[in-house]
C-alpha cells in the first residue's frame, strides 16, 4: 500500500495483478468500497516518484 488515509487507500500493483480480484477480496472481507479506480502512471509521474520533485526538469519558457 503506497498511500493510506482513513477513507482512502492507494495500491501499486504489477501488471500481472487482476484488479477485479482485489476489489472482490475487499468486498468479501467486509470493506465498504465507495469507489475503485485503476490507472497507469505516466513517465512524468514515475520520474517524480523515483527522483523527487526537486529534480524535475524545468518547464520550457514560452
Amino acid at each position: 500500500m503506497t498511500t493510506r488515509d482513513r477513507n482512502y487507500a492507494e495500491l501499486d500493483v504489477t501488471d500481472s495483478v487482476d484488479e477485479a480480484v482485489i476489489l472482490r477480496e475487499l468486498v468479501e472481507a467486509g470493506v465498504q468500497v465507495r469507489g475503485f479506480e485503476t490507472s497507469k502512471l505516466s513517465l512524468d509521474e514515475i520520474f517524480l516518484r523515483v527522483y523527487g520533485e526537486e529534480n524535475a526538469p524545468l518547464a520550457p519558457e514560452g
